[in-house]
């Protein structure tokens, strides 16, 4: 009997572990996790502003062969993607973090080494 309540008990001790465990692909800013597909707004209300934001836009492209030259080129297509990397430093005994945005929707997590 004592040998079963031991085994429900730990039992429930790692189901709890593994409740509150957060996915390597999420980050956590005070109690609320981020995840890939949340909107940038949403990340600023929780997590605050970063130490380091990088902005650029990119021009959707597709390989055509050109027959004039005898090569494949490079032609632009579409509109273009607004990027953006943050890098959020949580100090010292804490990884830094770098989030990368497509038009406002966070579509990568990145760990990095120890904050300062």
């Amino acid at each position: 009997m004592l040998n079963r309540m031991i085994h429900t008990t730990r039992f429930g001790v790692f189901v709890l572990l593994l409740l509150a465990a957060v996915p390597a692909y999420a980050l956590r800013c005070d109690r609320h996790v981020i995840s890939e597909g949340e909107h940038k707004i949403q990340v600023l209300r929780h997590c605050g502003e970063p130490v380091s934001v990088q902005e650029w836009q990119e021009a959707p492209r597709q390989q055509v062969y050109d027959f004039d030259l005898g090569h494949y080129v490079y032609q632009p297509f579409g509109k273009p993607v607004h990027m953006a990397e943050w890098i959020y430093n949580f100090g010292p005994r804490r990884l830094m973090r770098k989030l990368t945005f497509r038009d406002g929707e966070l579509i990568k997590i990145e760990t990095l080494s120890y904050g300062y």
